[in-house]
């Protein structure tokens, strides 16, 4: 009973969004602190050892042992939580652990194999919901430390209690109903020309066999995926089931043709990378090709959403806040909620109440949501006998799984522990997410202006004062010298008074302006290979934004076509005010509801999860795609036959040596008759010669900037080793009022 009532504690605390911190237990005997080192600035530790662990209970027993210092991914199993909360000299922080979902392939009626896919079917894939039991998953199968998932907004979050009864609605039309959901699923196979023999639906005579891959390093499954296993024979299919880890789903499965008929279902989990203020985008993402545009599991919805015009709508329009009033967003959020049940491409089980285990000797911050994200690599530290941090020393932190898919800066891995290397431990960011609220704060921007159209729902927290100012004009006019798009065939910016003449929908007038201002320092920052910021770092980022979606472009992507010319709609235009320090403003149709998250920073991010990257770090995998031998994307690399681009292991790496040698000897600017008046001869050979003496010294080609960075990969032992940035130019307790 104890037991039960330390979980469900858990889960109120977790799923409300309130303040995370560690457990309180008695103190362990200290240990003693690291050695001492003269570095000053930026990380606290000397290094971050990450190593891959699949087994739960394995990592838990190594943090008793001391072997290891923190177990980076979240924990699930009640036995486990109380192992750890009753070591001395063991803690844990509690987050909202994200949510699990079940992904259809939804190519058909058949695929290339001829055998019939039911998912293809929209009627099929929303019976789906009606046959699980989700309070039995949350209850049962994680012991408590859930609770049931109908939608995509978090459960005690601001979206739920905002739209409380559009979700309540939800809940009520898709609880529990087997009887319902069978019997749509028989009119569905019927309709598709299947047929019931003894029990088992049959297509053309032969069994109609479901290939669903489990996973069996997530909790909860593998149990989750044999449940709906059963569930799906239970009406009648017949199932395969490819128990496998995520390192082996991916590659061999989701990054392959959907056509070729590997997979029907796929049980994964989703994390947040922070606290969502707000939850609307996340149809854009899950349900439809716009944001998940490399990846075949979403290029695959494209042509559908010609057949869900109206739902399409209410996503881009939710996505890019194309709305005047709260009440107007509201109906389309009823139009989304609705439709996206119905379209079905995947469904929600139930979202997960886990904790992160560390040693107690160790402290940190982390995110509410997205757990080792975030302040993480600025605040790991190793504490002395009184608490106090102290600096040096290596963490040794394991994870399920590391360097699982192909790592480059533009289109790399999307799994979440690959994330976590190649971005928030050792990349930056111009915001950074309060860990508790969400809200942004400045981490390499110095302050922000933010200007909206009167009228619209934008407010500005009072904690923000210092450094965030929000303001409301009656109309927000464009310049006409403003950049207004991208001439990829001319490798130039268009003004707004040059789009003007041809774009006839173009109007210079915009619903939000905002005005970031960078410290006067900021051409000093280095990155990790010595190169200090320029210009054609930021320039290069925004061009690659717009120039990999037009089919001028040398490195043109056609699964980004879509989302660049819906976003193009919305854009206004760019002006870069100052570059000593730099000022820029960004005019834009898109705004948040808090000001803090209405700043386009300009900071150089590239692709789906925003990584960093110095221009010359991009230019050799450029030229490796412009030239047909990589790709940054996996449908890129699908569409042309060659190997997708990993900057930090595998026999991309020759090649991409080749083309930087390339670019040395020619002395090449990328773009250049925009960026060849921002970057000189002079900076391009220094740039080259950086990249390559590290790539000599390191045996990779990633780059960036963070407080940490990518010492070395072991592909074969799965281990990453990340140093501690010596020439990070922020100091090391900038965030430490906010570790717990």
């Amino acid at each position: 009973m104890a037991r039960k009532l330390i979980v469900s504690a858990v889960a109120m605390i977790a799923i409300i969004g309130l303040v995370v911190s560690g457990c309180t237990t008695p103190e362990p005997e200290p240990e003693p602190p690291p050695p001492p080192t003269e570095r000053e600035g930026g990380a606290w530790v000397d290094e971050i050892v990450i190593s891959q662990e699949g087994s739960h209970a394995a990592a838990v027993l190594k943090l008793k042992e001391g072997t290891i210092h923190v177990y980076g991914h979240g924990l699930t199993d009640p036995e486990l939580f109380e192992a750890v909360a009753d070591d001395p000299n063991l803690s844990y922080q509690l987050t909202l652990g994200g949510s699990r979902d079940f992904m259809f392939n939804v190519y058909g009626p058949t695929f290339d194999t001829g055998e019939l896919n039911p998912f293809y079917s929209a009627k099929i894939r929303e019976a789906t919901q009606w046959l699980i039991d989700r309070d039995y998953i949350a209850e049962e199968v994680l012991g408590g430390m859930g609770v049931p998932l109908y939608t995509q907004f978090s459960p005690g979050g601001a979206e739920s209690a905002r739209y409380k009864d559009l979700v309540d609605g939800v809940i009520a039309y898709y609880s529990y109903n087997p009887a319902k959901g069978n019997a749509q699923i028989a009119e569905g196979m019927t309709e598709l020309g299947a047929e019931l023999v003894e029990g088992k639906w049959h297509y053309e005579g032969a069994p109609v066999v479901i290939h669903q891959l489990i996973r069996i390093d997530l909790r909860p499954y593998p149990e989750l995926g044999d449940y709906f296993a059963d569930i799906l024979e239970e009406a009648g299919f017949t199932v395969e089931r490819l128990y496998r880890a995520s390192a082996d789903t991916w590659g061999p499965f989701l990054l392959q043709a959907p056509g070729l008929g590997l997979w029907n279902v796929y049980g994964g989990g989703w994390g947040m990378p922070a606290v969502f203020r707000t939850e609307v985008h996340s149809w854009a993402q899950f349900n439809t090709h716009l944001v998940m545009a490399g990846y075949p599991s979403w290029v695959q919805l494209e042509p559908l959403m010609e057949e869900w015009p109206e739902m399409y709508d209410a996503f881009v329009r939710l996505r890019y806040t194309d709305f005047n009033t709260m009440e107007e967003r509201a109906e389309l959020v009823e139009i989304a909620l609705t439709q996206v049940r119905q379209f079905a491409n995947a469904i929600w089980s139930v979202a997960i109440t886990d904790f992160i285990p560390h040693r107690a000797d160790v402290g940190m911050s982390l995110d509410a949501c997205g757990g080792v994200s975030s302040q993480f690599p600025f605040t790991i530290h190793f504490k002395d006998a009184a608490g106090n941090p102290v600096r040096g020393g290596t963490i040794h932190m394991e994870l399920p799984s590391i360097l699982v898919q192909p790592i480059n800066p533009v289109e790399g891995s999307a799994m979440t522990y690959d994330i976590m290397i190649s971005r928030d431990l050792t990349g930056d960011w111009g915001l950074l997410p309060h860990p508790q609220t969400g809200l942004n704060m400045p981490q390499r921007i110095e302050r922000a202006e933010v200007t909206v159209k009167t009228g619209l729902p934008v407010g500005v927290s009072p904690e923000s004062a210092d450094w965030c100012t929000l303001s409301f004009a009656p109309e927000i006019q464009v310049p006409l010298t403003a950049w207004a798009d991208w001439d990829a065939a001319n490798q130039k910016f268009v003004t707004v008074a040059e789009r003007m003449v041809y774009d006839e929908d173009y109007r210079p007038f915009a619903n939000r302006k905002s005005v970031v201002y960078y410290p006067a320092d900021m051409w000093d920052w280095k990155m990790h290979d010595g190169s200090t910021f320029s210009m054609g770092d930021f320039l290069m980022s925004f061009i690659m934004a717009w120039d990999r979606g037009k089919p001028d472009s040398p490195v043109f992507d056609p699964a980004e076509k879509a989302d660049v010319e819906t976003a193009l709609t919305r854009w206004k235009g760019i002006e870069i005010l100052n570059t000593d320090p730099l000022t820029v403003a960004y005019y834009s149709d898109v705004y948040a509801l808090d000001a803090e998250h209405s700043i386009t920073t300009f900071w150089p991010g590239y692709g789906t999860y925003g990584e960093f990257a110095g221009w010359h770090v991009i230019v050799p995998g450029w030229l490796a795609e412009m030239n047909k031998q990589l790709a940054f994307s996996a449908s890129r690399s699908d569409e042309l036959g060659v190997e997708r681009a990993d900057y930090t292991k595998g026999p991309s790496l020759p090649i991409l040596k080749a083309r930087l040698d390339e670019a040395k000897a020619e002395g090449f600017i990328p773009y250049a008759p925009t960026l060849g008046e921002y970057i000189t001869a002079a900076e391009a050979a220094e740039r080259y010669d950086n990249l390559l003496a590290w790539y000599a010294e390191k045996g990779h080609f990633y780059v960036s900037c963070g407080a940490f960075y990518l010492e070395e990969v072991f592909p074969v032992g799965k281990i990453a080793v990340l140093k501690a940035f010596d020439d990070y130019p922020f100091a090391s307790d900038k965030w430490m009022h906010l570790v717990p």
